[in-house]
């Protein structure tokens, strides 16, 4: 903090104008700023923080794409077509593709959580929420059964289960580069 503000400030506070500009930078400091202010934030803290933001960011993106991937596979049509936002030739290749579409899919709801969650010590919070997603994409294929302008599929089961797989390889993958980087750098 600029001195003179310090001095500036603790004079409108009412210190004794007759002790010197450290006495009163030291008093101001004591009574107005807080010490944990002062101080960086411990690498303990710091992961907590990073863990924070990167646990919110995942959360909303598994809801956010479940939700999507729940009106793509429970739908009445089997097109890729009704999703507007896919351009005309992702949905040609997605509907010639049938099977590894269900892949592809997994991957966008999986991926970026395994990734954003890649660290060792989120092992058991990323493995836990890629079981969730299997699980929920593998009910929502399995409600396919009722829908009479659907076809259930074991290739479809197949594929969310290797997404899933692929996804936590992502993790595994980058826990090894940045092991490889951190060690290659001391």
């Amino acid at each position: 903090m600029n001195p003179n503000i310090a001095d500036n400030l603790a004079l409108r506070h009412g210190d004794n104008f007759e002790a010197s500009g450290n006495e009163f930078r030291n008093r101001f400091l004591k009574r107005f700023w807080r010490n944990d202010l002062e101080r960086r934030p411990s690498t303990v803290e710091q992961r907590r923080f990073i863990f924070h933001w990167r646990l919110v960011a995942v959360v909303g993106w598994i809801t956010m794409t479940l939700l999507m991937a729940g009106i793509a596979v429970l739908k009445s049509t089997t097109t890729a077509g009704d999703f507007g936002f896919l351009p005309s030739t992702w949905v040609l290749w997605l509907d010639k593709n049938y099977d590894l579409r269900t892949l592809i899919m997994m991957l966008c709801v999986a991926a970026p959580p395994a990734l954003l969650l890649w660290h060792r010590d989120w092992n058991f919070i990323r493995r836990s929420m890629l079981a969730l997603i299997v699980a929920l994409l593998t009910l929502f294929e399995c409600l396919q059964l009722w829908i009479p302008s659907r076809g259930f599929s074991f290739a479809d089961i197949f594929y969310t289960f290797a997404g899933g797989l692929l996804a936590e390889c992502l993790a595994a993958i980058t826990q090894l580069a940045k092991k490889k980087i951190a060690g290659s750098a001391i």
